[in-house]
């Protein structure tokens, strides 16, 4: 999943998805730019904003029509802290009664004859 745009709390926040590799949860995470004012970004579409992170700086680069390219610093770049998580659990899917399944780096596996396959 991609990171986006998103407000929270008053803030405009990086949201970020975290995918367990050893259990089935999914985290998501917002971590905090700047305090939003009235007015500022009003016309930015923040569900369709796509972010991408220069690596370790804490600067992203928001992707959005009619806003290309706009830099977004997190509250303290690198080392800011975020001001919300949820962590859910990811359900097994459904599968044939009697398939072997499991959870492993990340996704649901079925065991077959021909060894551990996605479950999807």
């Amino acid at each position: 999943m991609r990171d986006r745009l998103e407000l929270k709390d008053g803030w405009l926040c990086v949201r970020t998805e975290i995918i367990g590799t050893h259990k089935p949860t999914r985290t998501v995470v917002w971590y905090p730019s700047v305090r939003m004012l009235k007015g500022i970004f009003d016309d930015l579409e923040l569900g369709s904003a796509e972010v991408r992170e220069a690596p370790f700086s804490g600067e992203y680069h928001a992707y959005v029509r009619d806003f290309p390219g706009k830099l977004i610093q997190l509250k303290d770049l690198g080392a800011t802290k975020p001001i919300a998580h949820e962590t859910h659990t990811i359900p097994c899917p459904k599968v044939r009664k009697g398939i072997e399944t499991r959870w492993s780096y990340g996704e649901w596996q079925k065991l077959l004859k021909k060894g551990w396959v996605s479950a999807f």
